[in-house]
């Protein structure tokens, strides 16, 4: 069964709705903070895909790609932006803390670390109610591996082996802090190694890696690490190359190697269409409705 067009729809239907929210946003009718995912949707279309009904999310405040790739509603995360009571969590909780059980999301968190540690409880909640079928899923970024409840609960994980997945996704910057001036040289899966759990890191700046999380899943614990990219500032809808810390040539090299195109290539032309399509057509219904709500 050929699954890039599935991949392409997922990782289409997140690009498209983030830019549209990074349009809207500097109308000032968004109040709270929004962390894109604008160039690293494959982590999040890819993990989804191999996710199970009944399978538990747990992610951080960078929410928009896994709630949109686990099927989330568009309209609704717009509506929680706009404090509307008709958003994911009825206009309280905003980008950071969405919270969609009914797509699998069962919550993120802005500080970082705490959606790992909740995530292990949820996993061995599982474990003792003898619940083999299901896996909890701690979904971050890669400034989490320095805090300590990362290595705590990683090391009770691996004791126990829960039914838990980590996913890092590595954009290579906390806030604006690159990772080699916070991390050793070498890789969270080499660090990892002691605990003897199932990993796998993909091999760049790429769309690698939708079989091997799927494999992951099926092998518990399991890490998984992706390689990506974020096109966008920390926070907010700017492009921010003037701001020093990364060079504009970084970010457009990024952009020459963009997973999304790429995997468009892998789906049969036809159905790329259709696919393509289908977002327009979601998008122009933002504009649809959101037109009447802001006249």
């Amino acid at each position: 069964m050929n699954k890039y067009p599935e991949l392409y729809h997922r990782m289409l239907r997140v690009r498209r709705v983030e830019e549209w929210i990074a349009a809207e946003y500097p109308k000032g009718r968004m109040r709270c903070p929004v962390h894109f995912s604008v160039g690293q949707e494959f982590p999040a279309a890819a993990v989804s895909m191999a996710l199970r009904p009944g399978d538990q999310v747990y992610a951080s405040h960078r929410s928009h790609g896994p709630y949109l790739a686990l099927g989330g509603d568009p309209q609704k995360l717009i509506d929680e932006l706009l404090g509307l009571e008709t958003g994911v969590t009825g206009g309280y909780g905003g980008s950071m803390y969405l919270t969609a059980p009914e797509v699998g999301l069962v919550g993120t968190w802005p500080t970082v670390g705490d959606c790992v540690s909740i995530a292990t409880g949820a996993a061995l909640a599982m474990k003792l109610a003898g619940d083999t079928e299901h896996c909890a899923v701690a979904w971050f970024g890669d400034a989490v591996p320095e805090t300590g409840q990362f290595w705590e609960s990683g090391n009770f994980a691996a004791l126990h082996r829960l039914p838990l997945l980590y996913v890092c996704e590595n954009n290579g910057y906390a806030t604006q802090t690159n990772l080699s001036y916070r991390q050793p040289d070498n890789t969270l899966v080499d660090r990892v190694a002691p605990w003897d759990i199932s990993c796998w890191q993909s091999r760049g700046v790429r769309a690698d890696g939708m079989g091997e999380a799927d494999a992951l899943r099926r092998n518990l614990p399991g890490l998984a690490l992706f390689n990506t990219y974020r096109f966008l500032e920390h926070v907010g809808p700017n492009d921010d190359r003037d701001m020093g810390y990364r060079k504009g040539a970084e970010i457009d090299a990024a952009r020459e190697v963009d997973p999304l195109p790429r995997v468009r290539l892998l789906c049969d032309p036809g159905a790329a269409d259709d696919i393509d399509a289908e977002v327009a057509g979601l998008v122009a219904g933002l504009d649809a409705r959101y037109a009447v709500l802001s006249g």
